[in-house]
C-alpha cells in the first residue's frame, strides 16, 4: 500500500486525467471517430452503412476510385474466390483505412499486410 499512497495524496489531477482518457475512449468506441465534421468508418461495411444513412455514395465512390487506381496500375491479379494463387505467389490480405483530408475529401488508402507474405 505504500506505493499507492503517492496516488492518493495527489491533488486529483492525475485521477481526473485518467478518467477523461477513459471517457474519450468510450466515446470513440460507441460513437465512432468524427473528423472535420464527417463520421469516419472503421471498416467497409460501416462505410456502406454510412452512405445508406446519409443518402449518398461518397464513401462508395472513394472506395471505387482507390480500386480503379489499383486496376490501372495493375497492382493485383484478382482470382476467383477459393482459387489457389499461381506457383511462386502467395495471397496477400488487403484492407482499407478510412480518413477525411483537411479539405473535406474522403480518403481510402489501401493497406497491404506485408507481414503475411513469405516465400512459397
Amino acid at each position: 500500500w505504500k506505493r499507492l499512497r503517492s496516488y492518493a495524496e495527489r491533488d486529483g489531477k492525475y485521477l481526473r486525467s485518467n478518467i477523461n482518457t477513459i471517457q474519450a475512449d468510450e466515446i470513440y468506441i460507441h460513437r465512432g471517430k468524427v473528423k472535420f465534421g464527417v463520421r469516419v468508418p472503421r471498416n467497409t461495411r460501416e462505410a456502406f452503412q454510412l452512405d445508406e444513412d446519409n443518402g449518398n455514395k461518397l464513401w462508395a465512390k472513394a472506395i471505387e476510385v482507390e480500386i480503379n487506381k489499383m486496376k490501372e496500375y495493375q497492382v493485383f491479379q484478382v482470382l476467383p474466390r477459393g482459387a489457389a494463387p499461381p506457383e511462386g505467389y502467395s495471397r496477400i490480405p488487403l484492407h482499407f483505412v478510412y480518413d477525411v483530408k483537411h479539405d473535406g475529401t474522403l480518403a481510402t488508402p489501401s493497406q497491404i499486410s506485408l507481414h503475411f507474405v513469405y516465400d512459397v
